[in-house]
């Protein structure tokens, strides 16, 4: 080794030791649903007025997460959801959108109710009680988007509640197709 080259090694030995690594990237941002809580078409007279509002329920009750479909297009959006749900053509006398959490084709998340209110999500027994309604929009699967999207909701609800929710269909303990014939194929992916 010429002495230059001994020279240029020694150097970097001593002023490299001295440059401090670049410091880690910052931690991506904590996922959040868009908030559209108070802000979607209600049954006329608002739905805390309602004939038959959606009350409050016993947080410390809810501890699962049931998944649905609207058995429409994908290409819904929440308020056109939200708006049928409280219009004359609804299936019932929703007060208000019928789920906690609403995720579009397009993978948006919305969050319509707070946990503590009791939305009318499943006629099942006790699902009212105890259950975050989450809904997808479409007829048969989910996109992978959605699923993204309901993975995301899954686990930003856990970490609301701060523990592991059990994950359930809406046929679960119902007679529904809901949420769509393959939901076995793609519930895992959820997790």
């Amino acid at each position: 080794m010429t002495q230059r080259a001994a020279a240029v090694v020694a150097w970097r030995a001593t002023h490299q030791k001295q440059i401090a690594p670049p410091p880690p990237p910052p931690p991506p941002p904590t996922w959040e649903p868009v908030n559209m809580i108070g802000q979607l078409p209600t049954r006329p007279g608002g739905w805390e007025t309602a004939s038959y509002p959606y009350r409050s329920r016993d947080i410390n009750r809810v501890r699962r997460f049931r998944v649905h479909y609207t058995a429409g297009p994908t290409s819904a959006s929440v308020h056109s959801i939200a708006s049928y749900q409280v219009g004359p053509t609804a299936q019932a006398d929703f007060p208000a959108i019928a789920y906690h959490l609403l995720v579009e084709g397009n993978g948006r998340v919305n969050w319509c109710h707070d946990f503590d209110k009791r939305v009318w999500g499943s006629a099942a027994p006790g699902a009212n009680e105890m259950d975050i309604h989450c809904c997808y929009t479409g007829d048969y699967e989910p996109t992978p988007i959605q699923i993204e999207g309901m993975r995301n909701a899954l686990a930003w609800a856990e970490r609301r509640r701060g523990f592991t929710l059990e994950l359930l269909a809406h046929r679960t303990d119902y007679a529904t197709n809901c949420p769509g014939p393959t939901w076995e194929q793609w519930r895992d992916q959820l997790r």
